[in-house]
């Protein structure tokens, strides 16, 4: 039985009960079926039994005893590694991240991962370590095992100094093992980096302030007020709706004129308490018909305001239904990524259909089938849209390096021929906060560094510890990956933070802007145990492929 401070008020219940069951300490005893432990609010009455449950594990890596030599007796261990899908909390006393060191059924002794605590390589990992030194605890002439303040091992004790040095040592090969096994060395490398980092950034930065609107009407309007589609494709277009107008649940209605024009949603409702007075409300509304060489037009009214927008509309035909000689590619020009796929349409009207089999022939870097199989009688029907089958064929760019070539498609059926043209283009930049990473011959005292004109991370290759490790032949190290990759995670960590600021993101607001310095760190350190792990895995593989490349 304990009571807590009176301070702690109903509020904190549940931050209690969470740090409770999170504690290192506790784990072993909350997992343990012959004690239960409540928590309970001395304000509400309301009990919380706690219990701790271990992250579920994706792959177990070591299962193992061994034993420890210590004055002349041996003290068994048994190791439990296992490893999780996703990035853990790290470190005590509340991550999940480390290993559990305990002796009979709930005694905890540490959670930690020796030499590769909080490494954010090892996020991933999580295990036990028991061990049986129950003599060892209870001997009168023994210097305790743990610090005097229990905050874990005592790092000088000469059996912890052995018991943690066989753990390093398994952990070592386990870095090696993983780091050896997920690295690529082709040139998208660095490309899919760099999408994985802007990704992190828009999740990181949030939505920050709501885009303007492309107008600001008074009421209600349609943009654009005149719209063409083509027939069997729908199109989006926009209602922008002035929110001091919104009263409570008000509605607007969208009608067709023209019963060959669909639209939808009919109704838009609205309510006040869920928008924020002085913003621009953006509805999109979808058009779509069937039926070529139709106008018509789109109202929108509202019951509660004398106002109304209205949109017109002109439906054009759709090419696919118009093939050339009943038989084509539409459209007859494409282009297509270096080493990319993609599927091209080929169109043919139902009456010219006879044989079963469409031959294909390509010329130049691009590869196709060589025929296509039409669809049997059977379900030839149920693929035809106004009497056209349209038919999806596959095509790919031979490797690459095939920047600017040109590329030809040839259908031939029966006495009907149809041609594509085809561009190789190179694939597009990237966009986003970082849009490249490279290597620099900058005389800096920095191992890394972000140009944000450029959306550039550097990595600064004459660094005197960089160099240290690029000697030729010189065996490169674990650790040194590990380093380099931890250095640049840190910067880039930097450049989204101060990104996400300079935005005005919602994710980092600044309450001093006159000495920002402390809030901005704080940011950081968050960001690094949130977003650290994944980003040191992505540069860990771009430190590995680097060094391999170059020594």
């Amino acid at each position: 039985m304990a009571n807590f401070p009176i301070f702690l008020k109903k509020k904190k219940y549940t931050t209690i009960c969470d740090r409770l069951e999170k504690h290192f300490l506790l784990r072993k005893l909350l997992q343990c079926e012959a004690y239960k432990i409540k928590v309970i609010n001395g304000y509400s009455k309301e009990e919380k039994l706690l219990r701790y449950v271990p992250p579920e594990s994706h792959k177990q890596v070591i299962n193992e005893k061994f034993v420890i030599r210590y004055k002349e007796k041996e003290y068994p261990v048994q190791l439990i590694l296992n490893k999780s899908k996703e990035a853990l909390p790290q470190g005590k006393p509340y991550g999940d991240s480390g290993i559990l060191f305990y002796y009979g059924k709930y005694s905890v002794l540490d959670f930690s991962l020796g030499r590769y605590d909080r490494d954010p390589s090892f996020s991933k990992f999580f295990g036990e370590a028991k061990i049986e030194i129950e003599k060892l605890v209870r001997d009168p002439n023994e210097v305790s095992l743990v610090d005097e303040k229990r905050r874990g091992l005592d790092l000088t004790h000469e059996f912890n100094i052995k018991l943690i040095d066989e753990i390093n040592n398994r952990l070592k090969n386990i870095q090696e093992e993983e780091e050896s096994s997920k690295f690529t060395f082709d040139e998208s490398t660095k490309k899919e980096i760099l999408k994985e980092l802007n990704k992190i950034y828009r999740e990181i930065k949030g939505r920050g302030p709501p885009p303007e609107p492309p107008i600001k009407p008074d009421f209600f309007e349609f943009y654009p007020v005149y719209v063409d589609i083509k027939e069997y494709e729908p199109k989006k277009v926009f209602l922008v709706i002035n929110s001091s107008l919104i009263t409570n649940k008000i509605a607007i209605n969208i009608q067709s004129k023209n019963r060959d024009i669909i639209v939808k949603p009919t109704t838009i409702k609205l309510e006040e308490e869920k928008i924020k007075e002085g913003d621009f409300v953006i509805k999109q509304i979808e058009i779509y018909s069937e039926e070529a060489e139709t106008k018509g037009e789109v109202s929108a009214t509202s019951d509660s305001i004398e106002h109304s927008s209205k949109l017109g509309i002109r439906v054009l035909r759709n090419p696919i239904f118009t093939p050339e000689n009943g038989f084509a590619f539409i459209p007859n020009k494409t282009t297509m990524v270096d080493g990319g796929k993609k599927k091209v349409d080929l169109c043919m009207c139902k009456e010219i259909i006879a044989d079963k089999e469409i031959y294909l022939n390509q010329q130049g870097p691009i590869n196709c089938p060589g025929k296509w199989i039409l669809p049997d009688q059977k379900n030839l029907n149920e693929k035809m849209i106004k009497n056209i089958l349209k038919l999806e064929i596959p095509i790919e760019v031979k490797g690459t390096g095939h920047i600017g070539e040109k590329a030809t498609l040839v259908a031939t059926y029966g006495n009907k021929r149809s041609t594509l043209d085809v561009t190789i283009i190179p694939e597009p930049s990237i966009t986003g906060l970082f849009r490249d990473i490279r290597l620099s011959p900058k005389d800096t005292k920095k191992i890394s560094g972000f140009v944000e004109e450029e959306g550039v991370l550097e990595i600064y290759y004459k660094h005197p510890l960089i160099q240290k490790y690029m000697k030729k032949n010189f065996k490169i190290k674990n650790d040194f990956l590990v380093f380099i990759a931890d250095t640049i995670t840190r910067e880039a960590i930097r450049a989204l933070v101060l990104s996400g600021i300079k935005e005005s993101s919602s994710t980092f607001p600044i309450f001093n802007p006159d000495n920002p310095e402390l809030e901005i760190e704080n940011y950081m350190i968050n960001e690094y145990y949130e977003k650290g792990p994944k980003m040191h895995d992505l540069f860990t593989k771009l430190a590995k492929h680097w060094v391999e490349e170059t020594v």
